[in-house]
């Protein structure tokens, strides 16, 4: 198969050459980019004024672990932190989860009474007041916190306000307007209500004089104002937490987030406090307990020593001995452990103790025991905060409750393993003691007993050193308690906006307003299989070329030029010593045909075709014609389409013409052969009346000869033939034409049908087959691409610079 090298070299830069016609189309299309962009920043205008500006505030603190207390308590509770109530190791993660707690954020709106807003009415969006901002505020005397109401409040200057349009709980109230002063306590349809004067009243009276009052639930404002909080870890290495807020007013941010901090201090504190009660509490009764079996111990050992006037054991059997002071130190931490996990198990058993915090901390060496105490006493501390809100019947409640006695089983279950462990190896260690008093045998029965007594009262005596210290230490705890966090950075921010910004949206609407059309061009570019230009008859043809002839259209000017292109009407174009774009289309196609056409050999009979109708085949043909006949060419141009008679149209539709003398209806030629009075030298033969066999009538031998004698008399001949394929009047035709020009319209014909013109100029069906490419558009304008019809022409080279780099 032969290859095209210009279609092939077209393939090797299609990519560049893609991009530069989407380029120069999104060119010519100026005026819609001009319309995209205006409506876009219009747009983002309006929504830049219809936002209510949102601004953010920070600040920074820090978690306090055991370490970052105050250097004087360090000293003093060094020496303490070994009996686990100071193992202060807070949890990052915990402190945020309680900061951003439903709890706390609803202590904060009752502090700051954020469940009751203030608005006033603006031009783009509802102003929101506050701080400096608010002039008065209505405290709602009659409405529960899980009630809503508005109302709507007008200021006088003289001190007096107007009270109108009552909603409670999404329902109007009466209608009446009520009046009353500043600081006055009033009935109206929602209860008693307070105006209270703030501090910037009267002055900030002036621009808000009319005011929404809006009082929500306390669980909706509590929400709403948790989802404006974020709380971040500020460096995974450190302890120290990012708080921010974003709200309409920056100084209700600053309050909100200052409250947050120390609501939840107070709270830290109040749990921690109520945890160091509880133990308090379980060490008083304990020690209670073991001081009076201490004094049992003390008063039988006196008894025994007098009774039995027993002697100081001799130190005998010193190996034995000291075996045995090793097993009695075993034994004396293991009683010691068991005694405590004893207490802890009555202590939990106890019903009078269901609902009272659990010791924690005792020293039991049991991690798994501990935990389920910590998580115990955490659980029942939600408790009582819930039954302080919500009292027994309040659903969390009872579900905290069969948690609780989960709990409290795992506990039990614990601590009963815990002492079956220690009794056995009590028991070992007993088993190895009895051992070692079978090798002290020898001491008197008296001394082994009073050993015994006093191994209890060394046990009591332990155990008792052991609460009373863990009581001291947690008094301690209570009076040296200081706060969870430490502020680093108090609540500050700029007073610019954060949102809307305003640069980053008019820049996305001016990329919003160029992409538009862009990507409409593009699509359009991508589905258009028509053809568009000279390029596309370049890459795809090999046959001669002619020339273009640009798409005439209506002049627009002002408003009018941003609406699309319409078409314009034309007869003949061609003016002698006209000098704009059509007539030098139409000399440069005329000069080509010169060059084409032979000289010498008479009269060249050229006929014009194409693919499909409404080409331009006719507007063509007369305007060519008449390029040659300003210059003193005889031309005569011959209506070949029998069936449509476009071409006798310029002459009115004479019904003598082509057909009447094929049809064998007159012999004089004259008479058929019209001449065109605005233009000397160019004759039209008209095709006359509208016969019911053309091809037959073209066939006849009247055809060679009319045409064997018009070349005598002209030197060009066009025939107007309808397009090929469609009827066999135009093969007909072809066999007598010396050269075929074919009519190609831009924006009609599908290029895949450039093909087949590319086959049927290879096989030579059509003689000396040329290309004409009609309806080009903007071929004259700063945007038109590889045509240069425009150069010297009454244009501006200079505006074409973008255009023309872009060509290159």
């Amino acid at each position: 198969m032969e290859t095209n090298p210009v279609t092939q070299q077209t393939e090797e830069t299609t990519e560049e050459i893609s991009i530069r016609d989407i380029l120069i189309s999104c060119a010519s299309h100026w005026r819609w980019y001009v319309a995209t962009v205006v409506v876009a920043l219009a747009v983002a205008v309006l929504y830049i004024k219809k936002t209510q500006p949102v601004y953010k505030r920070d600040a920074s603190i820090m978690v306090l672990e055991r370490n970052d207390k105050p250097t004087v308590l360090n000293q003093l509770l060094n020496d303490y932190v070994d009996f686990g109530f100071f193992a202060d190791n807070t949890n990052v993660n915990n402190v945020i989860a309680a900061i951003k707690s439903p709890d706390v954020m609803s202590e904060v709106v009752d502090l700051l009474g954020l469940d009751v807003s203030y608005t006033t009415r603006g031009t783009f969006y509802d102003k929101t007041l506050y701080g400096k901002t608010l002039p008065v505020k209505v405290v709602f005397r009659d409405i529960p916190k899980d009630e809503t109401a508005s109302l709507h409040i007008r200021l006088e200057k003289n001190g007096g306000i107007k009270m109108s349009e009552f909603v409670k709980n999404g329902k109007p109230q009466n209608s009446y307007d009520l009046t009353c002063h500043v600081g006055q306590t009033v009935n109206t349809p929602l209860g008693r209500l307070t105006i209270e004067r703030q501090p910037h009243y009267p002055s900030a009276v002036a621009d808000n004089d009319e005011i929404d009052v809006r009082k929500s639930d306390n669980a909706s404002a509590t929400g709403r104002f948790l989802g404006g909080l974020s709380v971040e870890i500020g460096d995974k290495k450190s302890t120290i937490l990012d708080l921010s807020y974003n709200d309409v007013s920056g100084k209700r941010a600053e309050d909100i987030l200052s409250a947050v901090i120390d609501i939840y201090n107070k709270v830290w504190m109040k749990n921690r406090n109520e945890v160091s009660a509880g133990a308090t509490k379980f060490l008083d009764e304990r020690l209670a307990i073991i001081e009076r079996e201490l004094d049992n111990v003390d008063n039988d050992i006196s008894r025994y020593k007098s009774k039995n006037l027993l002697p100081d054991v001799e130190k005998a059997y010193s190996l034995s001995m000291e075996r045995a002071d090793k097993n009695s130190a075993i034994l004396l931490d293991l009683n010691t452990k068991l005694s405590v996990a004893g207490y802890i198990r009555d202590y939990i058993t106890n019903r009078a103790n269901t609902n009272q915090l659990l010791p924690a901390n005792m020293g039991l060496d049991d991690g798994k025991t501990d935990g389920l105490i910590d998580k115990y006493n955490a659980l029942q501390l939600e408790r009582n905060s819930l039954m302080v809100n919500g009292g027994k019947n309040n659903p969390l409640v009872k579900d905290i409750d069969k948690a609780l006695n989960q709990l409290r089983r795992s506990v039990i279950s614990s601590i009963n393993n815990m002492i079956v462990s220690l009794s056995t190896r009590i028991g070992h260690i007993q088993n190895d003691e009895q051992k070692t008093n079978t090798d002290i045998s020898t001491n008197p029965t008296q001394a082994k007993e009073l050993l015994a007594v006093e191994r209890q009262q060394k046990v009591k005596e332990a155990l008792y050193l052991f609460l009373l210290q863990k009581r001291e230490e947690n008094q301690l705890s209570q009076s040296f308690t200081a706060d969870n966090t430490q502020i680093v950075k108090s609540p500050t921010g700029s007073n610019v906006p954060l949102k809307p910004k305003k640069g980053m949206i008019m820049l996305i609407a001016l990329v919003i307003g160029l992409a538009l059309p862009t990507g409409v061009i593009y699509l359009m570019e991508t589905t258009n299989n028509k053809v568009r230009g000279r390029k596309d008859i370049e890459d795809n043809l090999t046959a001669p070329f002619v020339g273009e002839i640009p798409l005439v259209e209506e002049e627009r000017k002002g408003l009018s030029a941003l609406k699309p292109a319409q078409e314009k009407a034309y007869g003949i174009v061609v003016e002698h010593g006209n000098h704009n774009l059509i007539n030098e289309a139409f000399r440069i196609v005329r000069t080509n045909i010169e060059f084409l056409t032979p000289q010498g050999n008479g009269a060249s009979v050229q006929m014009l075709t194409s693919y499909n109708s409404g080409s331009g085949k006719t507007f063509l043909a007369m305007n060519i014609a008449t390029s040659l006949a300003i210059k003193d060419k005889r031309v005569l141009v011959i209506d070949g389409d029998l069936r449509t008679a476009g071409l006798s149209r310029y002459i009115g539709n004479p019904k003598l013409g082509l057909s009447n003398y094929l049809g064998r209806h007159t012999d004089d030629i004259d008479s058929i052969i019209c001449h065109y009075e605005t233009c000397p030298g160019l004759d039209i033969m008209p095709s006359g009346v509208v016969p019911p066999n053309p091809a037959e009538l073209l066939a006849s031998d009247r055809w060679p000869r009319l045409l064997a004698e018009m070349k005598k008399r002209y030197d060009y001949i066009f025939v107007d033939c309808p397009p090929i394929d469609a009827v066999a009047d135009t093969s007909i035709i072809s066999h007598y034409a010396e050269r075929t020009l074919f009519v190609v319209r831009a924006g009609k014909l599908e290029r895949a049908m450039l093909a087949d013109l590319e086959k049927l100029y290879r096989s030579g069906r059509l003689n000396n087959l040329s290309v004409i490419l009609n309806g080009t558009r903007n071929a004259g304008t700063p945007y038109a691409y590889r045509y240069g019809y425009s150069y010297g022409y009454g244009t501006n080279p200079k505006s074409n610079s973008l255009i023309d780099y872009f060509r290159r």
